[in-house]
């Protein structure tokens, strides 16, 4: 007998929300995207994180929400200075 190999556990939607808004808080803390810069419009994001954009759009929401990004029309997503 041959070991199966084991697959992992597809992640529901909220998890790949989590799992990427961790992901983008992570780089925005850390420095990968300066204050005052746009972050990657969301089919970039959709494809470096292998997402749909409704999951790049909630994970947005809830960095716009902590107060760590701001959007707009023709603004992009912009990280928040953290020291205002």
């Amino acid at each position: 007998m041959s070991a199966q190999p084991t697959r992992p556990s597809p992640l529901g939607p909220r998890n790949r929300q989590a799992q990427v808004l961790d992901q983008l808080g992570t780089a925005i803390a850390s420095g990968q995207y300066e204050p005052g810069h746009t972050i990657p419009v969301e089919p970039v994001l959709c494809e470096t994180h292998g997402v749909s954009r409704t999951v790049i759009r909630e994970a947005i929401k809830s960095l716009v929400a902590k107060g760590m990004v701001i959007t707009g029309p023709k603004l992009g997503t912009r990280v928040c200075d953290p020291t205002n």
